[in-house]
């Protein structure tokens, strides 16, 4: 198992315990629980609970040793604390900077073979998990990411020279996504609203287009253009609204043709440099509540105020957040559909999705690319 440790650690790297109050603690379970941290504050989660309970599960009697050895030691500071008759949950967060981090391969026999076994228990268990998503596709979803692999030198020079340095926390979620792929160490999660989440999810797209193969084959992969704006223009389509209001007609036409970002791009040069600066603001135009995001939607406003009053009301009106039926059809379509499709016409075939794409080995381009386009024709003309 590979694990990310500040530098500050460095010291122990070749140290298997550490004597510590009288008593003996295991280096790598020190090492795991600062990487946990390390891979929470990648996802932007500042401050961290521990529970008692999972605590002593992974590490024993002695984890709050482990604990009190960190802050002793200026690694994390205790922020918050909760405790009841049954449980405690303190709350912590990371207290050095990460601009220096350091990649540990965990040597110990009995900690790689319980998270080994662990993992083999999250496998048997994916039968439990709600989701929509239907279980003989969830057991293929999880079963075909062992057969992904990476080319992890290629990877991590390509985040090297791609992220920006001031931009840690992408920069360490993609490393830990890279270390854990290249060590077969799966992570994968399926959620409530239909999407399949693993480490292939967070990884930069130059990443996921040069330095992956299925089965020691190259990749090709096929999405769906502004896949969430697509989703919302299929609802208009069927809504009243859409049948004498030029502006719907031309949000529709934009986003099926995939120009609804250019069509920003255009309109504010000022505003965004490329396509890739476009997105968030579009999103944040959806699905944002926050108020220090009122500005985009000003500006999407200006645009498509109609579509704008018909986001904002969505609510109200259909008793759900819109971003919940978006991710609902675009389940529907992905993985009910077209997976569902691919798997049944193609004998063999081992791929992947990341939310509203699939990647699979180049030999199947074509035939992939025919189920794609029909399935997407078909919801178009619906």
């Amino acid at each position: 198992m590979t694990l990310l440790i500040p530098k500050a650690l460095k010291h122990l790297m070749n140290t298997k315990k550490i004597l510590y109050k009288g008593c003996n603690l295991k280096t790598v379970h020190l090492f795991h629980l600062v990487h946990r941290f390390i891979y929470k504050w990648s996802f932007d989660v500042d401050a961290v609970y521990l529970y008692s309970r999972i605590l002593l599960k992974n590490y024993g009697m002695n984890y709050h040793l482990l604990l009190e050895y960190l802050m002793e030691n200026g690694i994390i500071e205790l922020t918050a604390n909760y405790s009841t008759e049954n449980e405690t949950s303190n709350q912590y967060k990371l207290t050095i900077p990460l601009d220096e981090v350091l990649i540990y391969q965990s040597t110990d026999y009995v900690f790689n073979k319980n998270h080994r076994i662990h993992m083999e228990n999250k496998v048997k268990s994916v039968n439990e998990v709600k989701s929509p998503i239907p279980v003989q596709l969830r057991k293929k979803l999880v079963s075909d990411l062992q057969s992904v692999t990476i080319h992890s030198d290629e990877a991590i020079k390509i985040i090297d020279e791609k992220i920006e340095k001031d931009n840690r926390r992408k920069y360490l979620k993609n490393l830990i996504m890279i270390t854990k792929l290249r060590d077969g160490d799966i992570f994968w999660k399926f959620d409530e609203h239909g999407r399949f989440h693993s480490n292939l999810t967070n990884l930069k797209r130059e990443i996921k287009k040069c330095c992956l193969e299925i089965d020691g084959e190259p990749i090709l992969s096929l999405d769906i253009k502004t896949s969430q704006p697509f989703f919302l223009a299929q609802i208009l389509k069927s809504e009243w609204l859409n049948n004498e209001c030029p502006e719907i007609q031309k949000f529709i036409s934009l986003v099926e043709g995939g120009d609804l970002y250019d069509h920003f791009l255009i309109r504010y040069p000022d505003l965004f440099k490329d396509r890739d600066a476009v997105k968030p603001m579009v999103f944040k135009s959806l699905f944002d509540t926050r108020e220090y995001v009122h500005h985009y939607k000003e500006l999407f406003k200006v645009e498509f105020p109609v579509v704008y009053e018909f986001i904002e009301s969505y609510p109200i009106v259909f008793g759900e957040e819109l971003w919940r039926t978006l991710q609902r059809m675009e389940s529907e379509l992905v993985f009910n559909k077209i997976y569902q499709t691919i798997i049944n016409e193609i004998e063999g075939i081992r791929l992947f999705t990341v939310h509203d794409s699939i990647h699979f080995p180049e030999r199947y381009y074509d035939r992939v690319k025919k189920i794609w386009d029909a399935a997407l024709e078909e919801l178009i003309n619906k």
